[in-house]
């Protein structure tokens, strides 16, 4: 019995016969045939390209809008495949070490960094070695109607272990801010 095994389609339909019958039972012909389908299977499979999701490009000069506190956020990122140089700055220049190194995974870039708390903000009975952990994002999004150019989305939340100051409770703090590229 000759079964056909269907391909998922490649430039073309592609289909695929397994020779079922008992070895006893075959002839040179279907043999040779078995032979050259073997042989051009890995051909038909791989000759087309395989698609991938490549990542955004987030290399550029992006600056907050609308900034709530005073002078806008800058951030200057570098992309270099699946990785991303992070310069924050709050003035026009940026300073020469980079901050963080993110990743990019499924059209974000996120990294994380230890919290700390300045000691004059710390209270009395609670342990200050871990006081906090950063977890940022940063996605594009496409511009509204009227609006040029994409937006930069940068999102930190951060877990605070123990409290820190009056304005740090123990729980989860989120900081969401809108950046548009320079």
């Amino acid at each position: 019995m000759i079964l056909p095994l269907a391909l998922p389609p490649i430039r073309q339909t592609a289909h695929v016969l397994l020779d079922m019958r008992d070895s006893n039972r075959r002839s040179l012909t279907s043999s040779l045939s078995r032979t050259a389908i073997l042989v051009l299977l890995p051909a038909v499979l791989f000759s087309t390209p395989l698609t991938t999701d490549t990542p955004s490009d987030f290399s550029g000069v992006w600056s907050e809008i609308n900034s709530a506190s005073g002078r806008p956020m800058r951030l200057q990122l570098i992309q270099s495949g699946s990785k991303v140089q992070v310069r924050i700055s709050y003035r026009e220049t940026f300073p020469s070490f980079v901050e963080a190194v993110g990743v990019v995974e499924d059209g974000k870039v996120t990294w994380t960094a230890r919290q700390s708390c300045t000691g004059r903000f710390q209270w009395p009975g609670y342990h200050y070695d871990n006081p906090g952990v950063n977890r940022y994002s940063l996605s594009l999004q496409d511009p509204s109607p009227g609006q040029t150019g994409r937006l930069l989305v940068y999102v930190q939340e951060t877990q605070w272990h123990v409290p820190c100051a009056t304005n740090h409770p123990v729980g989860t703090e989120r900081i969401k801010k809108i950046l548009r590229q320079e």
